[in-house]
């Protein structure tokens, strides 16, 4: 059967739709990267990563995490040196829904290796960090995506001091892959493995995507089943050094 050149057109047409859907400049779109991430996990004594500063003894009373990460920036800032902004906050809570810590991280990011793609080298340069309190978020987050990234220690806890770092002496690199895609929607599963300096309780996160925004609204999930969430003044399951925040 012989098609019309109106349906050839057609079909060319939609395949193109398809792959610029997929593909974008450097291999990646704001759908494909971009937003917000949350990856949730118990750490286990078999998945805990050794030599990143953590015990069982540790983490055992708090051992559910939750990590939101969020990516911003625009395509051709992904390759640059340096790369855009990134914030990251982590929740450790045990099985009835109470906190033991939460941490806050913020920095700088790019992505290498990526011409596959879907696939590549992740550059996160935690810059400010510490332990924060759920109310100081909405700040947090706001200074974290500003001109002045330091700006973010303000809304941190005094104590354990918060951590500033210079460009380049906490950055972590990490092997991620893409994947979930839909055609409307882009990606929306990422995983993110240990390369090199990881600090990461465990070696491998998998993500999916919230969306594709910075709303303060997806990292106030409720925590246990009767959405309640008992924030524990102690740092009871910090590493051994609990001077810097969880990552």
């Amino acid at each position: 059967m012989k098609l019309s050149k109106k349906l050839i057109a057609v079909a060319v047409a939609a395949a193109a739709i398809v792959s610029a859907t997929f593909t974008s400049c450097e291999g990646f779109g704001k759908d494909d990267f971009f937003g917000t991430w949350c990856a949730s996990y118990t750490v286990t004594p078999d998945n805990l990563a050794e030599g990143t500063g953590y015990t069982w003894s540790n983490v055992k009373n708090f051992p559910n995490v939750k990590v939101y990460m969020y990516f911003d920036g625009k395509s051709e800032d992904l390759v640059k040196s340096g790369g855009a902004k990134f914030y990251q906050y982590k929740i450790r809570y045990n099985d009835s829904g109470s906190v033991g810590m939460r941490s806050f991280w913020c920095g700088t990011y790019k992505l290498t290796d990526n011409s596959k793609y879907t696939e590549g080298k992740l550059h996160l340069d935690y810059l400010y960090g510490g332990h924060i309190v759920e109310g100081n978020l909405e700040g947090a987050i706001d200074a974290a995506l500003s001109s002045n990234q330091s700006s973010v220690i303000s809304y941190l806890k005094t104590s354990p001091a918060p951590t500033s770092n210079t460009s380049g002496t906490d950055l972590e690199i990490f092997d991620f892959s893409l994947g979930g895609a839909s055609l409307f929607t882009g990606y929306r599963e990422m995983s993110a493995t240990a390369r090199q300096n990881c600090t990461w309780e465990v070696l491998t996160r998998s993500f999916e995507l919230q969306g594709s925004d910075s709303n303060v609204d997806y990292l106030l999930t409720s925590l246990s089943g009767d959405g309640s969430a008992t924030e524990h003044m102690n740092i009871v399951s910090a590493p051994a050094s609990s001077l810097t925040a969880e990552k």
